[in-house]
C-alpha cells in the first residue's frame, strides 16, 4: 500500500465550531491513520488548542501550529521544534509604529506558542475566549512599550478600517514582514477589523514539506485541506490539495473543491470517495 501524507487545517476545514469534532471527520482520521496512512493537523492554533484534537483523532504525527510558524511533534521527544518567529527588537518596532500610526487600539493579541499576551479582556469572538483559557495569558497593563518576548505573531484590532490601513502604510518598508488584515464581527454583531503580522517566511507549507522530509512522502501522495487564505500555499502546491466547498477558498478558486462543506463533514465525504469508494 502506498502511504499518504493528509494535512489538514482545522477551523472551518474539520471543524465546523471552535470546540466540535464532527463522528464522520474523527472517525475518517482514524481509520485513514489505521491503514497506515499520515494524518496531519496544519492549524492557526497553537499546541495547546490543537491537543484534544490530536487526542481525539488518535494522531501521533507531527503537529504544524500557528499557520506553520511553529512545527513540532507531542510523541517524539527527539523531534526538535521549528519555529520562525518575530525577534523581541521586531516586536518593539512593530508596536512602535503601530501605535503612532493607529493609537488607541480596540485589542491586541501576542502570541508565543502556548502564551497569548492581550490588552482587554473583552475577547473578540469564542475563538479567541478558547485561546484565553487554555493558554499562559498575560494581560498588557503598560502602553508604552510592547512586552519583551518573541511572537509567533502579533494582532491589532480596531473599529475603523483606516487605521488598519494605517499600521500597513507604517510597516510598508518592512520586508521581512506579511500581514493580512480581515474583518469579522465580535459577540455583539459589531464589525471589527484586525491586522495581522508574521515574519514573511511563515506558511502552512513550510510544515507540509517538513512532514514529507519526516515521513519520506513524494508530492503525488500529498494531500491537504483548508478553507482560508493561510491554507492556499499547501492547497496550491499539490494536485491533491482540497479547498471547501463553499469557503473563501473555494470562492477564490484556490484549488479543487471537497465533495461538501465544513458543516457537511465535506473532508470526510472526499477521503470516504478518495480512499474507499471503489471497495464497497
Amino acid at each position: 500500500m502506498e502511504k499518504y501524507l493528509i494535512a489538514f487545517d482545522l477551523d472551518g476545514t474539520m471543524l465546523p465550531k471552535v470546540s466540535t469534532l464532527p463522528d464522520p471527520v474523527r472517525d475518517i482520521i482514524r481509520r485513514l491513520k489505521a491503514d497506515g496512512h499520515i494524518p496531519v493537523i496544519a492549524s492557526a492554533r497553537p499546541q495547546v488548542m490543537c491537543d484534544w484534537v490530536y487526542d481525539a483523532m488518535g494522531l501521533d504525527t507531527l503537529m504544524i501550529c500557528l499557520n506553520g510558524s511553529l512545527i513540532l511533534h507531542p510523541k517524539d521527544k527527539s523531534f526538535t521544534p521549528r519555529e520562525t518567529v518575530l525577534s523581541e527588537e521586531q516586536i518593539a518596532m512593530i508596536w512602535e509604529r503601530a501605535l503612532t500610526a493607529a493609537p488607541d487600539p480596540h485589542q491586541i493579541y501576542i502570541e508565543y506558542g502556548n502564551d497569548f499576551w492581550y490588552l482587554d479582556e473583552a475577547i473578540e469572538s469564542s475563538y479567541w475566549s478558547n485561546r484565553l483559557e487554555l493558554s499562559r495569558s498575560m494581560p498588557i497593563t503598560d502602553m508604552s512599550k510592547a512586552p519583551h518576548t518573541k511572537a509567533n505573531r502579533i494582532v491589532f484590532f480596531h473599529r475603523d478600517p483606516a487605521k488598519n490601513a494605517a499600521i500597513e502604510s507604517a510597516l510598508a518598508d518592512c520586508e521581512d514582514l506579511f500581514w493580512q488584515t480581515l474583518h469579522s464581527e465580535d459577540k455583539n454583531g459589531v464589525r471589527f477589523y484586525r491586522t495581522m503580522i508574521f515574519d514573511k517566511r511563515v506558511n502552512k507549507l513550510v510544515g507540509v514539506r517538513a512532514a514529507q522530509e519526516l515521513y519520506g512522502i513524494p508530492d503525488e501522495r500529498v494531500l491537504t485541506f483548508g478553507d482560508e487564505w493561510n491554507d492556499y500555499g499547501m492547497l496550491q502546491a499539490f494536485k491533491g490539495g482540497y479547498a471547501l466547498k463553499g469557503s473563501s477558498a473555494d470562492r477564490d478558486g484556490a484549488a479543487q473543491i471537497t465533495d461538501d462543506t465544513c458543516a457537511e463533514c465535506g473532508v470526510a465525504k472526499t477521503l470516504e470517495r478518495l480512499f474507499y469508494a471503489e471497495k464497497q
